[in-house]
């Protein structure tokens, strides 16, 4: 929010009754736009911003990275393989339109992932800006 590249037309900011109010809407905008970036976009952001390296610190990467080219293959493709897909991961053009696996063990593989992925974010957030969990509050 303090950030000096980011610049506001008065007539937006007058039609707030509070500074919350401003606050609340710049960041569900942020929180959208971050919400569409594909995942490199969103690791190169990460390290550009907070110095968060996603690619070399957490364990999970290549898993986690699979698993969103997946899912938009699920959604967008019909479940089947795409050109993005094998591009992203770097795989041979012999597998296109092929039937992806989505059984119970990939969807737990996935939960196991994204969690990693949140405590990783989480615990990186605190130590770089210093900040204590509920529980080392108490």
């Amino acid at each position: 929010m303090r950030s000096k590249e980011r610049k506001v037309d008065l007539a937006y900011l007058l039609q707030f009754k509070n500074i919350e109010d401003l606050q609340r809407v710049l960041s569900q905008n942020l929180i959208e736009k971050f919400g569409y970036l594909d995942i490199d976009r969103l690791s190169g952001f990460i390290i550009k911003k907070f110095n968060i390296d996603l690619e070399n610190n957490l364990k999970c990467w290549a898993s986690l990275r699979e698993s969103y080219f997946r899912r938009n293959c699920i959604v967008h493709n019909d479940g089947k393989i795409s050109e993005i897909y094998l591009k992203k991961l770097s795989l041979g053009i012999v597998k296109l339109n092929e039937e992806l696996n989505c059984d119970i063990e990939y969807i737990r593989k996935c939960h196991n992932d994204i969690h990693s992925y949140m405590d990783f974010i989480d615990e990186s957030m605190r130590k770089k800006f210093n900040l204590k969990t509920i529980i080392d509050s108490l």
